[in-house]
């Protein structure tokens, strides 16, 4: 007798390449997050420590107008920042998180509405040239 119960169907093949999809995603969006990004011709850190950092800055701003910070860019260079330099820092480290979130959240909404590989084989997560 044949034991089926075992047996990996294509659609469970294709869920799991889904699956895989799905993850490679997720990881390449991790790595978009991390890279930094661009505000007032400076690249900032962007990993998680980096953007703490700037939410704590933006919120002194806040309390206190005439806030000013030194800040060293990806590059380590160090810059003054005032409060209203701070609120664009933070505003561009928001923009760039939802920019990356929102591209995995449609390309992962791709996959899921897959019906075929030659459609997920088509979904990659593309950078822009630099």
């Amino acid at each position: 007798m044949i034991d089926y119960s075992k047996m990996v169907t294509t659609e469970d093949k294709f869920e799991q390449a889904k699956a895989a999809k799905k993850a490679g995603i997720d990881q390449s969006r991790d790595a978009a997050l991390a890279a930094g990004f661009e505000y007032e011709g400076h690249v900032f850190d962007s990993d998680s420590k980096s953007i703490q950092r700037i939410s704590a800055i933006a919120t002194l701003s806040l309390l206190d107008p005439t806030f000013t910070t030194p800040y060293i860019t990806k590059d380590n260079q160090t810059i003054t920042l005032d409060a209203l330099a701070i609120a664009g820092l933070g505003a561009a480290a928001a923009t760039h998180e939802a920019q990356h979130v929102f591209k995995a959240r449609l390309l992962k909404d791709a996959v899921l509405a897959a019906t075929n590989r030659v459609e997920l084989d088509a979904i990659q997560w593309d950078e822009p040239a630099a």
